[in-house]
C-alpha cells in the first residue's frame, strides 16, 4: 500500500526537484538559443520556438522561485507550517499552479506542432488537437477563478475543482499520450529506413525515441491525475515537478531536432549527379543518357550514397 507523505514533506521535495529541473532546463535551454540564433532563423518558426523556449524558461524561473517562497514561509514565518502548506488557496500556491498549467499548455501545443510536422504537416491529424486544446484552455481559466475565489476549506483537495483539474488533466493526457505515440511511431518508422551505416544501437534508438515523442510529460501527467484521485499529498510533487517538465520536454525536443538539422545540413547535403542519374533522371555517371542506366550495376558505394540521400531527406522533412 502506498504510504502518503506529511505536506511539509512534500514542499520541502518539490522545492529540491524544482531547483534541479530548472537549473538543468537553464542548461538546455541556453544551449538550443544559441544554437539557433548562430545557425540563422531559416523560416518564421525557428522564430517562434525560439521565443517559446525563453518563454517557458522564464515561466519555470517565476515557478521555481515560487516554490522555494512557499516553502521557506512555511518554515519561517507560518505559525503552523503543516497547515499554511495544506492550504492551495493562498496566492503562492495559485500563482504556482497556474504557471504549471500555462507551461503544460504550451507544451501540448509543442507536441502538436511537432506532431504536424512530422506526419508531412498533414493538417486533418491536427484538428482534433486543437480541438482538445481548446478544452485545456477553458479548464484552465476555471482551475485559477475557482482557486482565486472565496473557499470554505482551505485543504488540498478542494472539492469545487475537481471538475476543472480533472477534465484538465484527462485531456492534457489525450494529447501527450497520442501525440507521443504516433511521434514515436514516426521516429521508429524513419530510423527503419535509415542506411545501416547510421544505424544506431536498440538502447539508444529507444532512448531518443522517448525523448523527441515528449513520452515523459505523458507519464508526468498521468502519475499527477492517479495521486490527486487518490487524494494523495504526494500529487503536490509530482505537479511541482511538472511544472519544470512541461518546459524541459518541448526544450529537449527543440535542441534535439535543432542538432538533427545541423547534423545532416552539414553532412552529405548534396549528391552527385551520378546519383541523381542513379535515381532515375535518366544520366549515368559517365554522362550518357539512357533508361539503361537504372538496368545497371551500382557499386556499393552508390548505393550507400543513395540511401544515405533518400535517409537525409526524411530527416530534414521531420525537424522542419
Amino acid at each position: 500500500m502506498f504510504h502518503d507523505i506529511t505536506a511539509q514533506a512534500a514542499n520541502i521535495l518539490d522545492s529540491w526537484l524544482t531547483a534541479y529541473l530548472f537549473g538543468l532546463l537553464t542548461i538546455i535551454g541556453i544551449a538550443y538559443v544559441r544554437l539557433a540564433t548562430s545557425q540563422g532563423f531559416h523560416n518564421q518558426t525557428d522564430r517562434i520556438m525560439c521565443g517559446v523556449v525563453i518563454f517557458q524558461l522564464l515561466i519555470a524561473g517565476f515557478h521555481c522561485g515560487l516554490c522555494l517562497q512557499q516553502v521557506l514561509f512555511a518554515f519561517l514565518g507560518a505559525p503552523n507550517a503543516e497547515a499554511y502548506s495544506l492550504d492551495q488557496t493562498q496566492s503562492t500556491h495559485v500563482a504556482q499552479h497556474g504557471l504549471y498549467l500555462i507551461n503544460n499548455i504550451i507544451a501540448d501545443s509543442v507536441l502538436v506542432w511537432r506532431l504536424y510536422v512530422v506526419y508531412n504537416k498533414n493538417k486533418w491529424i491536427c484538428i482534433p488537437y486543437l480541438i482538445f486544446i481548446l478544452g485545456v484552455l477553458a479548464c484552465f481559466i476555471g482551475i485559477i477563478f475557482t482557486l482565486a475565489g472565496p473557499q470554505q476549506l482551505p485543504i488540498i483537495f478542494i472539492t469545487r475543482l475537481g471538475g476543472w483539474q480533472e477534465t484538465y488533466w484527462a485531456l492534457s493526457i489525450v494529447i501527450q499520450v497520442s501525440a507521443s505515440s504516433l511521434i514515436a511511431y514516426r521516429i521508429l518508422d524513419i530510423q527503419r529506413h535509415a542506411p545501416r551505416s547510421m544505424k544506431r544501437s536498440k538502447t539508444m534508438s529507444v532512448f531518443w525515441m522517448i525523448l523527441e515523442s515528449g513520452a515523459i510529460l505523458g507519464c508526468t501527467t498521468v502519475v499527477a491525475l492517479s495521486l490527486y484521485l487518490a487524494h494523495k499529498i504526494a500529487g503536490g510533487v509530482v505537479t511541482a515537478i511538472g511544472g519544470q517538465l512541461a518546459a524541459l520536454v518541448p526544450a529537449s525536443i527543440l535542441l534535439r531536432v535543432a542538432l538533427n538539422k545541423v547534423t545532416f545540413d552539414s553532412s552529405g547535403s548534396t549528391v552527385p549527379s551520378a546519383v541523381i542519374g542513379f535515381q532515375g533522371n535518366g544520366s549515368d555517371f559517365t554522362g550518357n543518357t539512357g533508361d539503361s542506366t537504372l538496368n545497371r550495376p551500382q557499386s556499393p558505394a552508390i548505393k550507400q550514397e543513395v540511401e544515405l540521400y533518400e535517409y537525409r531527406n526524411k530527416i530534414v522533412t521531420s525537424v522542419a
